[in-house]
């Protein structure tokens, strides 16, 4: 009997497949959770070399990358949710997506850069709330007050108005900056507006900013780092005890942007900023000129800006990164060229011959090269 049934076996398996070559099997039907449908992801990675030449130092080479994923999930008709988790290596705002290649193939971290919510008010005004993305306007995308990765977290306000031949834009918002225990809280209360125009092949756009630190000085010092800024001993009898900040930080900010759209963009920008709150050693001016744009694969850009920055005219810890190390009492120029590789791929080349110590009368060189590779997803 079992004889028979194996040598049946191969009879039965051959009719199966006669059946199933005939009949039309219904495919598994694969279903999005309806959370997954409202929500967007994208990303972008940045693969760079890092060389670092400081006077009396020794050059230092890295090579680095960062990693982000963004999230804005659409919870109600004007209501959203976005996040944006980033490898990194601290908890420094301008720095702490960076990620160098060290420690034995160690493992990496990943950080909570961005969770807000975004309120659709009206059409042209949006609310958001949490750990936000940077509101700030940059003229010429040349960060002199704040570095762009850093992510606010309070309340922004947002007020982008189209104009028959250019834009008004507006931001107002309440972020936190210290909680303290036992003492009140420190916060940063910004303002800023910009009017555009636009005729022929260009447009101008000015604007302003006021931005009010509340509860910085004599408080300790943002990632025991002064950055440049002023400070004193928290204990005047003992010059080693812990730093404070010596001045508050009340900065007006005035900007201006030129652009031309012809066969080759162009675009020169101007930012002057000063702190009300020190009385010298408290301005920052920015002068650029950028030359082309990244539209297509193929196409190049190059740009220059010089600025300096006095020692008391921002908090330090949150000017941009790139520039020095956000190291204050400085000056110096910047050479940026840029390759759009591939259509979402962008090869950078960077450049920056500046001096640290400007105010000691006896200033530090300081030589940085990066080379960049960016792709978005």
């Amino acid at each position: 009997m079992r004889a028979k049934a194996v040598r049946a076996f191969p009879v039965i398996l051959c009719l199966w497949g006669l059946i199933g070559s005939t009949t039309a099997w219904p495919a598994p039907q694969l279903k999005l959770s309806p959370w997954l449908e409202r929500m967007d992801l994208s990303g972008d990675l940045r693969l760079r070399q890092d060389r670092i030449s400081r006077q009396d130092e020794r050059t230092r080479i890295r090579h680095r990358y960062r990693l982000r994923l963004d999230g804005l999930a659409q919870v109600d008709e004007d209501i959203k949710i976005g996040l944006r988790l980033a490898s990194g290596e601290s908890r420094h705002p301008v720095n702490s997506n960076e990620t160098t290649f060290t420690d034995g193939f160690a493992n990496k971290d990943i950080y909570v850069d961005m969770a807000y919510l975004e309120w659709r008010l009206a059409e042209t005004t949006d609310l958001q709330v949490g750990k936000i993305p940077l509101p700030f306007y940059s003229a010429g995308r040349r960060h002199l007050l704040w570095d762009p990765d850093i992510t606010p977290e309070g309340v922004n306000l947002s007020w982008n108005q189209p104009l028959p031949r250019g834009k008004a834009l507006a931001r107002l918002g309440t972020f936190v900056m210290q909680e303290y225990v036992s003492e009140s809280d420190s916060y940063l209360y910004a303002a800023q507006a910009a009017l555009s125009y636009s005729w022929l092949n260009s447009s101008v756009l000015i604007g302003a900013g006021a931005y009010y630190f509340s509860q910085l000085k004599g408080r300790p010092l943002m990632y025991h780092r002064d950055f440049g800024n002023s400070v004193d001993p928290l204990d005047p009898l003992d010059p080693d005890s812990a730093k404070i900040f010596r001045f508050n930080y009340e900065v007006l900010q005035a900007f201006l942007e030129w652009s031309w759209h012809g066969r080759l963009p162009t675009q020169i920008v101007l930012e002057w900023t000063e702190n009300q709150a020190a009385p010298e050693q408290n301005r920052n001016f920015l002068v650029a000129l950028i030359l082309g744009e990244q539209r297509r694969a193929g196409d190049v850009s190059l740009s220059y800006d010089y600025r300096f920055m006095e020692k008391d005219s921002q908090v330090g810890a949150l000017t941009d990164g790139w520039f020095a190390f956000a190291q204050q009492d400085s000056r110096g120029h910047n050479l940026n060229l840029s390759y759009a590789w591939r259509h979402h791929s962008l090869w950078t080349v960077r450049y920056l011959v500046a001096q640290t110590e400007v105010s000691t009368g006896a200033p530090k060189d300081f030589h940085r090269f990066l080379l960049d590779l960016r792709t978005r997803f």
